[in-house]
């Protein structure tokens, strides 16, 4: 059960449809602020498609170029409780973000300067992921918790959990420019088998309409091998019912064949 609610919540992010890895796989940020010359301040780069027990959720952020100095800068990370529908989802995207308490979050904006560059001006922001107990220091500072919030998880620890990044002018206390993303955990067993599927080609059927004729000799001979002595007038008639549609055709011949009456 676990297994298989992790893999359809999986499936709700196209972004996240690839391999589980330990490094971060390439994804799409599902909300991003625009600047105020249209720029966007804060750009998700990549991220891990999903976690399992023991694995950290890792995100590659770009800032964007604006006024404020990079060693101004500070990220804050908000994890929301995991989502229970599809209208849940919908509303973490909305610009006004996840609703609710965060369940985890920083106490207060990490530095930029402080995590690991990447290149490209792009840092790494790497966050062990820890569920229902006291999180563990982590060497970013920063260890998300999953706690239980209510119960509306399922399969908890398994679901989707919105994750609100902001990035912060730290000189001013000033956000200038924020992500949604989602964080998707599944605690299913490392041996857990992925679905496979096997396409084979198949044969199409394509039924068409048949010329009265062919569809009058069908009536003829279909009277004739189960012995319904269908006159000319009859068979004409259902020629002219079915259109010569197979289907329907077959529809007319079983319902007059049941009301024929049973021979001596």
């Amino acid at each position: 059960m676990h297994t298989a609610i992790a893999l359809c919540s999986a499936i709700l992010l196209a972004a996240f449809l690839t391999p589980p890895r330990a490094e971060a796989g390439p994804a799409t940020p599902t909300a991003t602020a625009a600047g105020p010359h249209g720029a966007a301040p804060l750009v998700l780069v990549s991220q891990t498609p999903w976690v399992t027990p023991g694995q950290a959720f890792d995100l590659k952020l770009r800032p964007g170029s604006g006024a404020v100095p990079a060693a101004q800068l500070g990220v804050s990370v908000e994890v929301y409780a995991c989502l229970s529908s599809v209208s849940g989802f919908e509303q973490s995207l909305s610009p006004s973000g996840p609703s609710g308490t965060p369940i985890s979050s920083t106490p207060s904006p990490l530095a930029v300067s402080s995590l690991p560059p990447i290149g490209g001006g792009e840092f790494d922001l790497s966050m062990p992921v820890e569920t229902g107990r006291a999180a563990t220091p982590a060497a970013t500072g920063f260890t998300i918790d999953l706690a239980s919030s209510g119960g509306q998880c399922q399969a908890y620890p398994s679901g989707v959990y919105p994750v609100r990044v902001q990035l912060f002018d730290t000189a001013t206390s000033t956000a200038v420019g924020s992500i949604t993303t989602h964080l998707v955990y599944t605690d299913a067993p490392a041996d857990t088998q992925r679905l496979r599927v096997a396409l084979a080609p198949a044969p199409l059927l394509a039924l068409e309409r048949l010329e009265p004729a062919m569809a009058r000799a069908f009536f003829q001979a279909w009277s004739e091998q189960h012995r319904l002595g269908w006159g000319p007038d009859h068979v004409r008639g259902l020629v002219q019912a079915t259109r010569g549609y197979p289907l329907g055709m077959r529809e007319a011949v079983g319902a007059t064949a049941s009301a024929a009456p049973a021979e001596d």
